[in-house]
């Protein structure tokens, strides 16, 4: 079970969805982006979107074995790392994106270790780094 926050281009959903997984909850708040990811989960029975703000329908979530963070100008980024508790089960990988290894960056979160990885994002307009820092803690 597989919680996603923030839907964007759909290029971390493509990757989820190519995974045998039980189920995918993606929780998007930009009208546009919702529609996008609507006509995306059409014909995939795992795939629920929810409409919204995470922090703010947090409490309506379920638990998740995995859960991928990736919003651009989320103001609730700061609440993520004291929530994610109360969002996974025992054992659970959570991610985020991250592409700065710095351990001052907003994006990393107290006490959690970073690995880098190698990683080969198709071509956008936005985003075209090729490093990727994961956390290596498990919740």
């Amino acid at each position: 079970d597989i919680l996603e926050i923030g839907f964007g281009m759909g290029i971390a959903a493509d990757y989820i969805q190519a995974n045998s997984i039980t189920s995918h909850t993606i929780v998007e708040i930009h009208p546009q982006i919702i529609e996008r990811a609507k006509a995306w989960a059409v014909g995939k029975s795992n795939v629920t979107i929810v409409e919204g703000d995470w922090y703010e329908i947090k409490d309506s979530l379920s638990t998740y074995d995995g859960v991928f963070y990736d919003t651009w100008g989320e103001e609730d980024w700061s609440r993520f790392g004291s929530n994610i508790a109360s969002l996974v089960k025992s054992g659970a990988k959570v991610t985020w994106w991250n592409n700065n290894d710095s351990a001052t960056t907003v994006q990393n979160i107290e006490d959690v270790e970073y690995k880098t990885i190698d990683v080969d994002p198709p071509s956008n307009s936005y985003f075209n780094s090729n490093k990727y820092y994961l956390p290596k803690k498990e919740y």
